[in-house]
């Protein structure tokens, strides 16, 4: 069966498409990530599939609705070509999950119950080895939302990763051995279709070469050993044009960081949005 004969089940699930994309964006701004010391919103507009498309062009976004036709929850799919173990697999990424009610909650475990239970069945994904996500180690809310005890499935660990942030910016021109360009050059082409695929979950060269094109004032970092090749690489890019981030309430510790910083540099002001790259 194709999705949509698996979607004729649920009279309160159906596939968003470009027409729904206000209503997304106003459901998806109205509930914020939370946990017990931050509060960060993220802005999708104006356009909430286009932050989608830097990761993947095929994607499915999921919309829980009520009785009156309004958007309750909103769920989206992600499937990417990547490297598990060094192995070239097609998987596919859970994300952007925000419920709005107790109730809703219990309709989507039920949805995604019987989603996963029929995923291989269903001809869109029949080609995927598995699935995967990633939540906040405080981020209750959706921990509760996905690992319901009352279900049978299992979820295992592949990796645990810690965002870094940069809270203050320096110069790559004071640093030896290190150098940037503004273009995928045919030797960063080379020593990315070779590296790539020592690191897990890291997208193909054609994935990742298909993302990048998509992404705008995009700058290469890469450290060069003595002989001046190229041992380590990553890449800076904005995601600003297609999600902004505001930060609603800041921890007792970036609050200390920020107010004592002021006098070396201007800091990020709450309820304003920020201009993070991302690498």
């Amino acid at each position: 069966m194709d999705l949509a004969n698996f979607l004729d089940k649920f009279e309160y699930v159906r596939l968003a498409n470009q027409s729904d994309n206000q209503n997304i964006l106003n459901f998806y701004s109205s509930l914020d990530m939370k946990n017990s010391s931050n509060e960060v919103c993220y802005d999708r507009s104006p356009d909430f599939f286009k932050y989608l498309k830097h990761s993947s062009l095929n994607y499915y976004v999921f919309l829980l609705l009520n009785k009156n036709e309004q958007i309750c929850g909103v769920g989206t799919i992600l499937l990417r070509s990547c490297y598990i173990n060094g192995i070239e697999k097609t998987i596919c990424y859970l994300g952007d999950l925000r419920v709005s009610s107790l109730k809703m909650t219990v309709l989507w475990r039920r949805f995604y119950a019987e989603l996963i239970s029929d995923f291989l069945k269903i001809s869109e994904f029949q080609k995927v080895s598995f699935n995967y996500t990633a939540i906040l180690n405080d981020n209750i809310h959706a921990q509760k939302a996905l690992l319901n005890k009352k279900n049978s499935f299992k979820y295992t660990e592949i990796l645990e990763y810690e965002m870094i942030n940069i809270l203050r910016p320096f110069s790559i021109r004071a640093i030896k051995h290190i150098d940037e360009s503004e273009v995928l050059n045919d030797e960063l082409a080379a020593f990315y279709t070779e590296n790539l695929r020592y690191s897990q979950l890291a997208p193909t060269y054609t994935s990742f070469h298909s993302e990048i094109r998509n992404l705008k004032n995009i700058r290469f970092l890469s450290v060069r050993d003595k002989n001046n090749n190229i041992i380590a690489s990553t890449y800076l890019w904005s995601p600003y044009e297609s999600k902004k981030i505001i930060i609603k309430k800041f921890s007792i510790g970036i609050k200390l960081f920020y107010l004592f910083s002021k006098i070396f540099y201007k800091s990020p002001k709450l309820k304003f949005e920020l201009r993070p790259l991302y690498f």
